[in-house]
């Protein structure tokens, strides 16, 4: 466990072969641990933060910075992918509409409110977005862009709950043994505390 971040390492194949494949699982990023979490970057004009006001899930989401006109505030991760898998997030904006824009961008190295994979603006609430991902590594790319004029409501963005599905194959792990899972098993075994609690019931009047 490491933030907000589950890893769950899978092995397939024959465990008595000792020829086992490994795959890491990161479960969705909620932006409850430490801000930004580990391997995200942030930046642009302003930097992202966490935000109790205004969430999907838990208690928190990542809120864009606070930015003025002709700016941007961005928030990113790159990750790489053992295969093809969908990656989802929610996101939430409260803009100008058609102006200023709550931006998504899928290896786009000029990412902007005109330059983008796909964008919302004016008031629209948490709502599920999708971005189909090959096998690779991949920038993912958030970013809230102001036009040269006016602000409307919150004047701001929000994603979270980014589910990045199956990525990266963990190099620096050993592929597990036959004898690795016994002597897991084992140890597991071994420090199991048992606790009885006895009720005394005192009969004598």
């Amino acid at each position: 466990y490491n933030g907000s971040n589950w890893t769950k390492t899978s092995y397939s194949n024959d465990l008595e072969s000792g020829e086992q494949s490994q795959k890491a699982w990161y479960k969705q990023e909620d932006f409850e641990g430490s801000f930004p979490p580990e391997g995200w970057q942030t930046g642009g004009d302003a930097n992202w933060f966490q935000d109790s006001s205004a969430y999907y899930s838990g208690s928190h989401s990542a809120a864009s910075g606070d930015i003025n006109d002709n700016q941007n505030t961005w928030l990113s991760i790159t990750k790489t992918f053992s295969e093809d898998t969908t990656v989802t997030f929610y996101w939430k904006v409260s803009s100008e509409a058609n102006y200023d824009f709550l931006v998504f961008c899928y290896d786009l190295s000029d990412c902007s409110r005109t330059t983008y994979t796909k964008r919302i603006s004016g008031s629209v609430d948490w709502t599920q977005e999708s971005q189909s991902v090959t096998a690779g590594t991949h920038e993912f790319k958030w970013m809230y862009a102001k036009d040269s004029s006016v602000s409307r409501g919150s004047d701001m963005g929000w994603i979270d709950l980014v589910d990045f599905g199956i990525v990266e194959v963990d190099a620096n792990k050993t592929p597990v043994t036959y004898e690795d899972v016994i002597s897991d098993l084992y140890e597991l075994i071994h420090n199991i505390t048992v606790t009885v609690y006895v009720s005394y019931y005192n009969n004598s009047g």
